[in-house]
């Protein structure tokens, strides 16, 4: 900001900065004021440029002042055999990366047409859950008070989930739980979704139908549901490739780092309840991949809900090609279905 600051009027400035400045939420103010009163000339997307700097770069070229339809550059660095001015770009609007408020890099100007159409559609999540998103107890896993087996009360850890099952669960030592707060234990021990906090491109959402209301964790993203058809619903739309596309691309812009599924990006995700047959058909497809403990049955199920949720939200089959390549692109093979 002091540099914009010296800088005379149409002047320019170019930035080296974090990757994480251009979409996580701390930076907000910082995006607002740049998006006010300068012209983003470019952005280009480096990855993880810098061998001993840990995470993704970004260069940021700005001028000082202001039109209403500056376009900006946008070049994406895919190809390593290729030198930077050699990579995919495209011109786009300022302003629709203004109403973002995120100055996301895609690689294809079509995502942000079709990140535009789903971020408009039904309800916010936290707005569904009346905004009961919380991390779990502030414990970490490794604590001398937890325990594999033994007396204590039951806990879930971020590694204890797995995608729509819960694999095992750890004790937490009763002399440690009489400690924590009661209204935080009350809290969780409710009906719930579970979900591994620390998100990766690479695995996607991992999360799971909590149904006894077990004590989990700070690893752990917790959404309390108004009941078990919202929740066992909520469940299949966070396994799908569509909430995971714009996750992905929306909340994270295609970042590799490893981030926190925090209520301010979970809350966002657009939810849409369909008509009775439907909402009952994928509630029956959570519940049989609840139960299915074969890997990839588990896959074939999600396939299905895929094509049940591209269907509730009008993906067109343009879009879910789009979607489809883009998921590729991101997940390992591990993870893909």
């Amino acid at each position: 900001m002091r540099s914009l600051t010296l800088l005379k009027h149409n002047g320019m400035l170019a930035f080296l900065l974090p990757k994480s400045m251009l979409y996580v939420d701390s930076y907000n103010k910082l995006r607002e004021h740049l998006f006010k009163n300068t012209q983003i000339v470019s952005i280009y997307d480096l990855g993880a440029k810098f061998k001993d700097v840990r995470g993704e770069q970004i260069i940021l070229i700005l001028r000082k002042s202001f039109s209403a339809d500056n376009k900006v550059l946008i070049r994406t660095v895919k190809y390593k055999d290729r030198n930077i001015n050699n990579q995919p770009s495209f011109l786009i609007n300022q302003d629709t990366l203004r109403k973002m408020g995120k100055m996301l890099t895609f690689n294809k100007i079509e995502y942000y047409d079709l990140i535009n159409k789903v971020s408009l559609m039904g309800e916010k999540l936290d707005d569904v859950v009346s905004g009961k998103i919380c991390r779990g107890l502030p414990i970490g896993g490794n604590s001398e008070h937890i325990k594999t087996t033994g007396q204590g009360e039951e806990v879930i850890r971020g590694r204890n989930i797995a995608k729509f099952n819960i694999k095992q669960s750890i004790v937490l030592s009763f002399e440690m739980a009489n400690k924590l707060s009661t209204d935080k234990i009350k809290y969780l021990k409710n009906k719930k979704i579970v979900l591994q906090n620390i998100f990766s491109s690479e695995a996607g959402v991992i999360a799971a139908y909590d149904a006894r209301g077990i004590l989990t964790l700070d690893t752990v993203t917790n959404i309390i549901v108004p009941d078990d058809k919202i929740g066992k619903y909520i469940l299949a739309l966070l396994n799908s490739k569509l909430i995971n596309f714009y996750l992905m691309y929306y909340a994270f812009n295609c970042s590799r780092l490893t981030m926190h599924l925090d209520r301010s990006y979970i809350g966002l995700i657009p939810f849409i309840k369909p008509d009775s047959t439907i909402f009952n058909k994928v509630i029956l497809l959570a519940e049989y991949s609840i139960k299915e403990k074969d890997p990839e049955e588990q896959k074939n199920m999600k396939k299905i809900l895929d094509s049940l949720i591209y269907g509730i939200y009008s993906i067109n089959k343009a879009e879910i090609m789009l979607i489809e390549n883009a998921i590729s692109d991101m997940l390992s093979k591990r993870s893909l279905w």
